[in-house]
């Protein structure tokens, strides 16, 4: 059994499907008596995809896809098609498929499965004062904010803003341009790492009253 992505999104040499894409299952079924047989092909879909079609002859029931093909002469081979589209809502970062054949409703064989990664992008986003206050007028805050890349694709052009001005100082411990009002833009974050951006704010008449 084999997958194939319509339009795999590719991340360190490794295909995946995004959500909402489309991904075709080849099954090979092989009658191994020395006899002409009936094949029956079943087909669990996972709960994160949903059928699109099949190859001639499918039925489908409930999340069950099967084929029964007769009369297959000794040691030949069938092939059947599986399209299912990965759904626009799922969160997962993996779907897996596997196929089961049963040679005249005999003992049930079932494929090794296919295992799909899927591309799910995500931030996690800490803020956190590094100094102590209580703070009084022109007294200043520091701010520490983590952005750190939680999903399983590389992201770029991240921007982060804080609307609090005047921002009286701001670094960056990872490549990160700064527009002068309170938004910063991470260039790239891979897969796992985190860009840290330190600021101050000062405390204005308006903040104490």
């Amino acid at each position: 059994k084999a997958a194939d992505i319509e339009n795999p999104f590719v991340e360190n040499g490794v295909e995946m499907a995004k959500p909402g894409e489309f991904i075709t299952y080849t099954i090979k079924a092989t009658n191994h008596l020395n006899t002409a047989a009936i094949l029956t092909i079943t087909d669990k879909l996972d709960p994160n995809v949903e059928f699109v079609n099949a190859s001639e002859g499918f039925m489908i029931e409930g999340d069950v896809v099967t084929w029964t093909i007769s009369d297959v002469p000794a040691f030949e081979t069938r092939e059947v098609t599986l399209q299912v589209k990965v759904k626009d809502n799922a969160t997962v970062t993996q779907v897996e498929n596997t196929a089961v054949v049963q040679v005249n409703n005999g003992v049930e064989t079932a494929s090794e499965p296919v295992v799909t990664t899927i591309a799910q992008p995500g931030l996690q986003v800490e803020k956190s004062v590094t100094n102590s206050g209580p703070f009084d007028l022109e007294n200043e805050i520091a701010y520490r904010v983590v952005v750190k890349n939680i999903g399983n694709i590389a992201l770029s052009d991240i921007e982060v803003t804080d609307a609090w001005a005047p921002i009286l100082n701001t670094t960056s411990e990872q490549v990160a341009t700064y527009d002068g009002a309170g938004t910063w833009t991470i260039d790239a974050l891979a897969v796992g790492a985190e860009a840290t951006i330190t600021y101050t704010y000062t405390v204005v008449e308006a903040d104490i009253l």
